[in-house]
């Protein structure tokens, strides 16, 4: 692990962490061009930095990242009226329980988006 300049904390190596291939390894996410970087555990967007050609841009300030943080490549959301959609999954023993959408206009969803809960019935 390594300790980084900008926003202090440390940034684990994601291939033992996470088996999804939009999370990838610091080297992979930075020659694509684009990545963020977020802690392993936060919410509602905290702390997440968006890494372009090397440049971080603003992210959102929150008490997150003494755990460390993974870089994730960028997939921007698509922007429908200026809102861009968003959809979570719940899971209770690997089977699904229920989902939301939440929208927000900025290209972090944060607590302040709209939120439409659905819950799934047997």
């Amino acid at each position: 692990m390594e300790s980084l300049a900008a926003g202090g904390g440390t940034e684990r190596p994601t291939a033992a962490l996470h088996r999804n291939p939009a999370v990838t390894p610091r080297s992979s996410a930075a020659s694509a061009g684009g990545s963020d970087r977020r802690p392993l555990l936060s919410q509602e967007g905290a702390n997440v930095t968006f890494v372009e050609n090397g440049r971080a841009s603003a992210g959102l300030d929150g008490p997150y990242g003494a755990e460390g943080f993974v870089r994730q490549a960028v997939a921007p959301l698509p922007s429908f009226d200026g809102r861009r959609p968003m959809c979570g999954v719940w899971l209770v023993a690997s089977e699904p329980a229920g989902m939301c959408i939440r929208e927000d206009e900025g290209a972090v969803t944060t607590d302040d988006a709209c939120f439409i809960p659905h819950f799934i019935l047997d």
